[in-house]
């Protein structure tokens, strides 16, 4: 999670400023509200490197000192707003897709009343 982003930045510099500071690849970049954007990296940094303080002035960019924040380590997600049908199998598909991030899964749980599933991963992320 990135916070205190410059409303005139745009993905391209921001996806390059990551990649530097960062030392990863960039698959995503989703803009939010109020200065935060979500970033899906492809490899996984050091984890010692991802808990350093990340919001200081070796982290400015466009005006603005930028904080990123990593998620932390899970085996599992959770999915909300599934349409319903059998839609268990495209699930599985598009999250086990290594070319766009995916794991091999190990179970999911899927809640069709709710469109909510759950999908475990072989390995922490």
């Amino acid at each position: 999670m990135a916070k205190n982003l410059n409303s005139q930045t745009n993905e391209e510099t921001f996806r390059r400023f990551v990649e530097i500071k960062k030392k990863a690849d960039v698959i995503k970049v989703v803009f939010g509200k109020d200065g935060k954007a979500v970033v899906i990296l492809k490899n996984e940094i050091d984890e010692d490197y991802s808990n350093e303080e990340s919001s200081n002035e070796n982290m400015k960019l466009d005006g603005s000192i930028i904080s990123l924040e990593f998620a932390p380590l899970t085996k599992g997600i959770r999915i909300s707003n599934i349409p319903q049908g059998p839609f268990l199998d495209d699930i599985r598909r598009i999250f086990s897709n290594k070319s766009i991030g995916g794991d091999p899964i190990t179970d999911m749980m899927l809640d069709t009343k709710n469109g909510i599933a759950n999908v475990y991963f072989e390995k922490t992320s």
